[in-house]
């Protein structure tokens, strides 16, 4: 099985055509059995190397150790194997060139099935430019909240206010995959994040919300979804209220100002340690940006009796924000 990759596009100024070559890429993929390799197919074959490639996977840089050509395919090998779930992007810089790189980011989110398969969620959202989103596997789109109508696995979505859809997956795991991230602006009718339960039990939702553009998340309906990754940093209004949500890393970002940040139910794998506790009120205290006057993180495994350590950190937390009342609960 192969998984889709972003690809960096570029401008050059001078020598051969390379924004024209890099153009006519037919295709990228990382396979099962080779996990630690890239491979780019082009029509014909060129003078280029490792050195005229940068990969990201998840987010952060990976070496690339060296590049060989087999007729027209281009086989980058990477310093570690890629993860199934790491969305990967590849830019390409001819060495000797100036160019100017703008990442088209491919967002990913996974869907699975849970009992019988035969639960339904909707999604909503709204957008700054048309774009696709594609179904592998067993799960569907379709147009009605039963899942009778516009059975699709593919679903083109204009620019404008919000859109809607219906989800289903019968059996296994299916990628939802966005051509381009960049351009979302909220999920739901407001700027929420906009997975609600039209039947039960409703599939599963990963998503990595790190590569949404979104402002604000507000998860409270009963829908399966784990969060990986940081948020945002535009992030403003982060509410989560859903006993199926799991939320993973507790990463708020590095910057940008919060209004609203009341995590009651979000955590359905393990409650947050003290240990854990202790690194989000450190971040929160050290991000730059400003918080709430009202702060409500639940899930906390020591809520009754918290150590003093945790303790002090919430004093240093409301000195340094400015924070009136924060709450750690069940």
């Amino acid at each position: 099985m192969s998984i889709r990759i972003g690809i960096g596009l570029h401008i050059g100024s001078t020598g051969a055509n390379w924004s024209a070559f890099w153009a006519s890429l037919i295709s990228a993929t990382v396979e099962n059995a080779n996990p630690d390799q890239i491979v780019l197919t082009f029509p014909l074959s060129a003078s280029l190397t490792a050195s005229d490639f940068t990969v990201t996977v998840d987010g952060s840089a990976m070496a690339i150790s060296s590049a060989s050509w087999a007729g027209t395919v281009l086989t980058l090998n990477l310093a570690s194997e890629v993860n199934y779930n790491d969305p990967i992007i590849v830019t390409f810089v001819k060495t000797g060139e100036t160019t100017v790189v703008t990442n088209n980011v491919l967002y990913r989110m996974y869907v699975s099935v849970i009992g019988d398969g035969s639960g339904i969620a909707r999604l909503r959202f709204t957008r700054n430019a048309a774009l696709t989103v594609t179904l592998d596997g067993n799960a569907r789109f379709y147009t009605d909240a039963a899942a009778t109508l516009g059975e699709s696995a593919t679903w083109v979505v204009n620019a404008g206010s919000y859109d809607t859809r219906w989800i289903k997956c019968t059996s296994g795991t299916s990628r939802m995959i966005f051509s381009d991230a960049t351009q979302f602006t909220r999920w739901g009718y407001t700027a929420t994040f906009g997975l609600t339960a039209a039947s039960s039990p409703t599939p599963r939702f990963v998503a990595k919300v790190k590569y949404l553009n979104i402002t604000s998340i507000n998860i409270t309906a009963a829908v399966s979804c784990s969060l990986q990754g940081k948020l945002p940093d535009v992030m403003d209004d982060i509410v989560m209220n859903d006993t199926l949500l799991d939320w993973d890393t507790l990463d708020v970002g590095e910057n940008g100002n919060i209004t609203t940040l009341s995590l009651v139910k979000f955590r359905t794998a393990s409650k947050i340690t003290s240990a854990q506790m202790l690194v989000f009120l450190t971040a929160l205290t050290n991000r730059a940006g400003s918080l709430p006057a009202t702060i409500t993180i639940n899930d906390y495994a020591d809520y009754a009796a918290p150590p003093a350590y945790i303790t002090d950190a919430v004093t240093l937390l409301k000195a340094t924000k400015g924070i009136t009342t924060v709450t750690l609960g069940a």
